[in-house]
């Protein structure tokens, strides 16, 4: 099983996993009754009904997060939806991401692009405001 923890990382590129199981063991953290980790040390998690993380926040910075109607995440909001300083759109095939568009880039050119070939990531394009490597 894997977290969404790696992908709630501020400041940095966070890619979806999709049809990933959000609920873990503890291991240093808190986790709700559904299993979902609620804190891990640094992160306050919170989810939604259907266990999807809808907001994550630290000492330093939060973010929300939307998703559509299949459960795939659609949008992050640093700090929130509501006023936010960075907005992060993705666009999927089916459940596979396709691209990441980051403060309303033009649709021509996507932050982050991903190939894949019998439903498996072969390639990544990146131009990520993070790290190298971390796309």
């Amino acid at each position: 099983m894997t977290s969404k923890l790696n992908h709630i990382v501020f400041g940095s590129s966070d890619t979806q996993n999709p049809g990933h199981d959000d609920r873990r063991p503890p291991k240093d953290g808190t986790d709700d009754s559904s299993g979902n980790m609620t804190y891990d040390g640094l992160n306050t998690l919170v989810y939604d009904a259907e266990n999807h993380t809808v907001s994550a926040t630290n000492s330093s910075s939060s973010g929300t997060y939307v998703y559509d109607g299949n459960g795939l995440r659609v949008q992050k909001c640093v700090p929130n939806c509501t006023s936010p300083t960075t907005t992060v759109v993705f666009v999927y095939s089916g459940s596979l991401e396709l691209a990441e568009y980051y403060n309303g880039v033009a649709p021509a050119n996507p932050t982050n692009e991903y190939i894949y070939a019998g439903g498996q990531k072969v390639a990544a394009d990146c131009w990520c405001p993070c790290s190298p490597g971390s796309c």
